[in-house]
């Protein structure tokens, strides 16, 4: 999905009714030359970052931004202040993102782009609602619990009288924002308050004033963050120099922070910039989070289902359960023959007790997790056309056939099984009609919560492997 300048008109035409169709009646793009476009993340948990790295023309620059996209497990990286002329965004932009898709706003200052962002085409699917020389306006969607939230990447000018059109686009997308989360992050060339100079300062400039009257404005603040303070050096090169400022920021409404109460910024070490990478950071959620739409036992299953990453993970924390008893085991043969040696040693005692309880425990552990490889070998072989499930097949049709009748009118004497004529005479004692109206009556909710929990809690009630204790 890469974008330039010979066929941007005809992407937009392409996205066009996607984009109006998402948004429905309530949003609106803005008017041309404008790109529309919506993020699709498939995943809870992501990462997105912004770095102003200061030219990206050398290899060297290059290598650092796939290496922070492959350290950080980046969704989304925008890299700013590219100094890129147009004839290269693209072969450096392939190199620097390797495979995945990505788009800049080189047609907003050919001269040197500014702004490049990259995305990883098996995580996430792009559009923009907004372009211009020093914003980018994201809509991001998730795939997992269909919520939505604004993403800006922010590369503001030097010049204050050049910021103003950026505080007034920002107070543009406000208008159609202002109902969902929305994040702003990137590079504001501006300090918001004077302790945010190395040097500090008496008052507040009129470029600090019209960045706090804009805020204010869209009703934005900063996400709570970790790492630096300062995000910009004026020199990494020059020991003497002790000019720091914090230029870059991860800005959230009040929206976004109710939505993702967890989520954060971090600010990076430098590297080989002069500006900190800024991470925004929303930890995954487990399985049991995810938002399935269905009817209640489905959206059970599918969130089982989700969790089965969550519980992988935390069997391999746990280690091996067959090592660990024997490993207990031959511990606990060794300190008891130590005690027999020193009988009287108390400590001893106290470590043989402990490795004891710690066997006795993992023992139990092993018989259950036995019990329910059982159980998962039927799951995988049980319902296939297999040797395994024939052998099952065969042992049930033994157990369930019939030899013998047994009976009080006979004794308790046995014959051989005849075909049965009627059973009249030999079922004497019926349920009534009230009976019967109540064995075919609806079943309650609460008749059912019973019937679950006479389960014994190493059984399993259906194919999915849980067992009742699970529920």
């Amino acid at each position: 999905m890469r974008r330039d300048k010979g066929n941007e008109d005809e992407d937009i035409s392409e996205y066009g009714n996607e984009y109006n169709e998402l948004l429905g009646n309530e949003l609106r793009p803005f008017s041309a030359p404008d790109i529309s476009f919506i993020i699709i993340v498939a995943m809870m948990d992501f990462k997105i970052a912004a770095w102003n790295i200061r030219g990206v023309n050398n290899v060297d620059k290059q290598n650092e931004v796939r290496n922070i996209i492959k350290d950080e497990n980046l969704c989304i990286c925008a890299v700013l202040e590219t100094h890129l002329k147009a004839k290269t965004v693209a072969d450096i932009s392939n190199y620097m993102f390797n495979n995945w898709d990505w788009i800049s706003n080189v047609l907003y200052s050919p001269t040197s782009c500014r702004m490049i962002i990259g995305w990883d085409k098996n995580k996430v699917k792009v559009m923009a609602v907004h372009m211009n020389k020093q914003v980018i306006l994201y809509l991001v969607e998730s795939e997992v619990n269909k919520t939505k939230f604004y993403c800006s990447f922010v590369y503001a000018s030097n010049s204050g009288v050049e910021r103003r059109n950026l505080w007034a686009d920002l107070s543009g997308q406000r208008r159609f924002t202002s109902s969902y989360p929305w994040v702003i992050m990137g590079d504001f060339n501006v300090i918001l308050k004077v302790n945010e100079h190395s040097a500090g300062g008496s008052r507040m400039n009129e470029d600090m004033q019209d960045f706090q009257n804009c805020l204010d404005q869209i009703e934005v603040d900063d996400l709570c963050s970790s790492g630096f303070n300062f995000t910009w050096t004026k020199s990494l090169h020059n020991p003497n120099c002790d000019v720091l400022k914090k230029l870059d920021r991860v800005l959230v409404n009040e929206e976004f922070m109710s939505q993702y109460s967890k989520a954060h910024a971090i600010f990076m070490p430098y590297l080989i910039s002069d500006h900190n990478p800024a991470l925004l950071v929303i930890p995954e959620g487990n399985g049991w989070s995810k938002v399935v739409n269905g009817v209640p036992m489905f959206r059970v299953v599918q969130k089982l289902k989700a969790m089965k990453k969550d519980m992988n993970k935390l069997n391999w924390q746990n280690g091996n359960l067959f090592t660990k008893v024997k490993e207990l085991k031959a511990k606990l043969k060794s300190i008891q023959a130590e005690i027999d040696v020193k009988p009287h040693d108390k400590e001893l005692k106290i470590e043989v007790v402990k490795i004891l309880n710690a066997y006795t425990e993992a023992t139990r552990d092993e018989l259950k997790l036995l019990k329910q490889k059982v159980r998962v070998k039927w799951l995988e072989e049980g319902d296939k056309n297999s040797k395994y499930f024939h052998s099952v097949l065969k042992a049930r049709k033994s157990k369930g056939r019939v030899e013998s009748i047994c009976d009080e009118q006979f004794l308790g004497s046995s014959s051989n099984t005849k075909p049965l004529e009627s059973a009249g005479d030999i079922f004497t004692t019926v349920l009534s009609d009230e009976e019967v109206r109540g064995m075919v009556a609806d079943v309650s909710n609460e008749e059912v919560k019973d019937a679950i929990f006479e389960i014994d809690s190493d059984k399993y009630s259906g194919p999915d492997g849980y067992t009742s204790g699970f529920f």
